[in-house]
Order: structure tokens, then sequence, then C-alpha cells
């Protein structure tokens, strides 16, 4: 079948608003994404067992089960499986380990079924049972549990968290929770299977899971208003995206950045915004102890951009390609922080090493050799790049 390559100016120019404040045009919102199928030439095979499960106590130990793995070690048998315990590392530099510690020992409850879960401070317990951290960090419960306000209102804050233990407010039935937290873990454990190898490098990692999420998902537009913001009766979500196959950028931002932290490489959900006002966000990814950034939302592969392929140009950009692409990288927020954001930490992308990538589409993958095969644009040909 004979394919169409747009030059990448204007690859930029109509995927510029794919998402909140500027929309895609009519004619691109009466014709949605439509979804494909899995690329077989990365799928996951059997590999390997690579030893990693943690710690269990031994028979007659009065510890407590230890429910979670340290990041990118949950591969038991040469799989991946599911890890209740992720949490990216500059969220822990900027919010603090309480915090964290905190959203762990809420997940462990959660799974368990118990009705408070110990934090060091009240901070830390609103944290974690509010709105933000569940839904990046274990989004199928971010609408089962309740984030207290209501009963810090009636009944004040020593009715929600006293002496370090913070109460737990379900929206559900406790069996309700814990049986849709077995499904998620089990769906989770499904696209990591089949799309990444334990032994990947981080950068095989994250684009196996570009292709993945830029194959499988489509946009909704229904999503947003004439304007073409979103509607402010729309309840964005990363559990909601990740079951549905179907979203905006906020929640394919949480999506891709999930699914990388499930399998050991760090990623953050970064927004740029204008005028004060949320504009875009996606993922701030690292590499090799480098940062860069990946847009799912723009990556998204239809039959009305890119012909069904799948434009490398949005996978490890710098700062300058973000610039390139309309957004203004001095006004780049990241881990929920506002303004405070560059006060609080440094989040940089000035690194090109994968700039040649973004010339044309993803072919193929070759691991074996280090090779990732692209079509180049401009040339109407295939090429090989060689990453380390």
């Amino acid at each position: 079948m004979k394919k169409r390559y747009l030059p990448l100016v204007l690859i930029a120019a109509l995927t510029l608003t794919a998402c909140g404040k500027g929309a895609e045009s009519s004619e691109a919102k009466t014709e949605p994404a439509m979804e494909v199928t899995v690329d077989d030439s990365i799928s996951n095979e059997d590999s390997e067992a690579v030893p990693a499960s943690p710690e269990t106590p031994s028979e007659g130990d009065a510890k407590e089960e230890v429910i979670g793995y340290e990041p990118g070690l949950n591969v038991v048998d040469g799989r991946y499986v599911f890890n209740p315990h992720v949490f990216s590392k500059r969220d822990t530099e900027v919010h603090g380990v309480d915090k964290k510690e905190a959203m762990f020992n809420l997940c462990d409850a959660l799974i368990k079924g118990e009705d408070t879960f110990e934090a060091d401070n009240e901070d830390a317990y609103g944290w974690a049972i509010g709105g933000r951290f569940i839904n990046y960090y274990f989004p199928f419960a971010s609408n089962l549990v309740s984030d207290g306000r209501d009963e810090y209102e009636t009944n004040g804050p020593e009715e929600c968290f006293e002496n370090g233990v913070g109460k737990i407010y379900y929206n559900t039935s406790k069996e309700e929770l814990q049986s849709m937290e077995k499904q998620f873990a089990k769906d989770i454990e499904d696209v990591l299977n089949e799309y990444v190898k334990p032994e990947y490098s981080d950068f095989e990692k994250a684009l196996a899971l570009y292709i993945y999420m830029t194959r499988n998902y489509i946009y909704d537009y229904d999503a947003l208003d004439e304007s073409g913001n979103a509607r402010l009766d729309y309840e964005a979500g990363t559990y909601k995206c990740f079951t549905t196959k179907k979203g905006i950028c906020m929640e394919f931002g949480g999506v891709y950045s999930y699914l990388l932290l499930q399998c050991g490489v760090e990623a953050d959900v970064i927004s740029a915004l204008e005028g004060g006002n949320p504009n875009h966000q996606w993922t701030f990814v690292n590499i090799d102890g480098k940062d860069y950034h990946v847009d799912p939302t723009y990556g998204l592969s239809t039959a009305d951009f890119y012909d069904g392929n799948i434009p490398l140009e949005y996978f490890l950009m710098s700062d300058q390609d973000r610039d390139n692409a309309g957004f203004n990288s001095e006004y780049f927020y990241i881990n929920g922080l506002g303004d405070e954001s560059r006060a609080k930490t440094s989040f940089y992308a000035t690194n090109n090493d994968y700039s040649e990538l973004h010339n044309g589409y993803f072919v193929d993958m070759d691991t074996d050799r280090n090779v990732v095969i692209y079509h180049d644009y401009f040339e109407d040909v295939d090429k090989e790049f060689k990453y380390e």
C-alpha cells in the first residue's frame, strides 16, 4: 500500500493542538483515531529467570509479608509481576520520603482490606489518600477511596488521622476493591510481558512501551468542549485511560509513566503551561542518567496521521525539541509543583542522543544488534540507528 510521508514542519502543525487548550481541526474530530493491532516484532517471549522477588519472612518469623518490590526487580521466573510499590525518585526528592512511605503503606492496606494505614505525619497521610499520588502510583484505586476532605470538615482532622495512623474511607466494598486490584495487576503484567523483556535496557523498555501506547490508544475528542479545552465535567484518570484505551494528554502521560515505573524506568508527568493554565502534559523520562521528553499523545498512530505509522520525533526529545513544537521550556511544570518546579528540582532535557530517530517513523527494533530500524521521511528509505 502506498504510504504518504509528511514533512516534519507539517506534522508539528497538524498535531500541535492534540490536547487541552488547542483542539484538533474539526475534520480530525469527525474522523476519530483508529485502534490498530499490536506489533509482534517487539512482543515478549519467554526469557531467563531473574531472581528478584522481595524478601519474605522465614517460617515462624513475626514480620509481615513484604508486598512490594524494589524498582525494576519485580521479576519472577523471567516474567514481570505487578509491583504495588512504584514511586518516582523526583517525587521522593521534592515531596519527601515520608510521603512515599505513606503511599506504600496505603497500597498495602488496600490490598489487605484494612481500615487504616500508617503515616509519619498528617501531611503525609493527606498526600497519600489525596488525588495526585493515588492517581499516578495506584491508579485503579483513585476513585475507590475518599480523600477524607468531607470527614476533615465534619469531624476534624483528629477523626481521620491520629497517633501516626490514618483512616481509609472506602467508596466501594473492600471485596470489590480487592477484586479490581487483582484484575488491574493481571492487566499490567499482561502488557509488560507482551512488550518488555526484563533484560531490556531502559531505552528498549521506553521504546517498546511507546510502541504499545501509540498503537493501542486513541484520543478522546468527546472529552473536549467547543473551544478545545477539556470539558469541566470530564473526569480524567490514569486507570480509566488504561482500561478504555482512550483518553487525553494528562491520562496518556499518566499511563506511560506508570508502565515505565513498573519495569524500573524513572518517569514523571510534566506539564507545559500558557498564561497560567495547563496546556499539555506528557512524560519526562530518565534514560542512562539523562532526561528526555516523551509525548505519547502526539505519537498516536492513526490512519489520518502518518498512515498508521509511529512517528519517532516525539520519542526522547530535548527541551529544544519541545520548544520547536510550540512549547516554551521555561514554563514547564513537574510533579504538581506549579511555579515552584524549578526551585524544587532540576529537570532539563539537554541531550540530543536520539535526534536521528526524529526524522522518521518506527519500523522495527533488533535488540540483539542494538538497532532501531526507522523509515526516513525525506529520503523515503529505511535506515538503521545504532544505540548503546
